[in-house]
């Protein structure tokens, strides 16, 4: 069993295939936890949904519809949400499904607590999961992996704390087809604030400035590689139209824990 002092490190990793957006400011975890808690405390996803025009509450909500599909098909009994926010997906799991609420945000925990306040919570950063080896059948991750400095450490640890042959349902956004989609918003009449995205903080159009990475479906899935083999890729809110990508992956049998 993998201890925290044994927790994965830089040189256990492979170099990153995608492009980072200045991650390695954060030289230590105190300044990574207090950017981290600037977001939660400006970014709430219950006021996101409220605000946004009505095609991305759609999306966003179609997400989280979607999601839930996946998981009543996994079969799994228990479930950890991997940076939970304010437990909007654990709130209507399938019949059966045990979920676990994690995030590294005191702030998110709390909503999530006023949300579901039965539900476990756990405040740990993904990047060093406080879990012992091969205790989840099944990890949900969605629309994370982007805000973390080290994504191929979380991407890690959630193999490690999966059980053997278990899955990892993992959401990134396709920055560049939101960036072209919103390029063709603003030459319409009202431009973005028409649908809700005018600048203004993580719930507006300068969202980008709190992903940290920006991934393309090929440099996330090789990202993906040493870990995980990939199973479905699913495209939101179309295949064609990929808003989102949504992958369902199975731990590798040679990945240890």
């Amino acid at each position: 069993m993998m201890t925290m002092s044994d927790q994965v490190t830089s040189k256990d990793v492979p170099r990153p295939p995608f492009e980072s957006v200045d991650a390695g400011r954060f030289a230590t975890p105190s300044l990574y936890r207090r950017w981290n808690e600037d977001l939660a405390a400006r970014y709430d996803v219950d006021r996101y949904l409220a605000e946004i025009g009505w095609p991305f509450r759609l999306l966003e909500k179609s997400r989280y519809a979607f999601l839930r599909r996946l998981i009543a098909r996994l079969g799994a009994d228990r479930m950890l949400d991997a940076g939970c926010g304010s437990g909007v997906l654990l709130d209507g799991l399938p019949a059966g499904v045990a979920g676990t609420g994690m995030d590294f945000s005191a702030t998110n925990l709390a909503r999530c607590r006023r949300r579901l306040p039965s539900l476990g919570l756990l405040q740990a950063d993904l990047q060093r999961l406080p879990v012992r080896d091969a205790r989840w059948p099944l990890i949900v991750c969605t629309e994370v992996i982007e805000h973390l400095p080290r994504p191929e450490q979380a991407l890690r640890e959630m193999a490690r704390a999966l059980k053997p042959e278990g899955h990892l349902l993992i959401t990134i956004p396709n920055e560049s087809l939101i960036r072209r989609a919103k390029g063709f918003l603003r030459r319409m009449p009202g431009g973005l604030g028409r649908f809700g995205l005018e600048s203004g903080g993580p719930n507006r159009e300068d969202h980008n400035l709190w992903h940290l990475h920006d991934f393309t479906a090929a440099s996330f899935e090789a990202l993906l590689e040493p870990w995980f083999e990939i199973r479905h890729r699913y495209g939101l809110p179309l295949t064609m139209l990929p808003v989102r990508w949504i992958y369902v992956v199975r731990k590798k049998e040679s990945v240890d824990g």
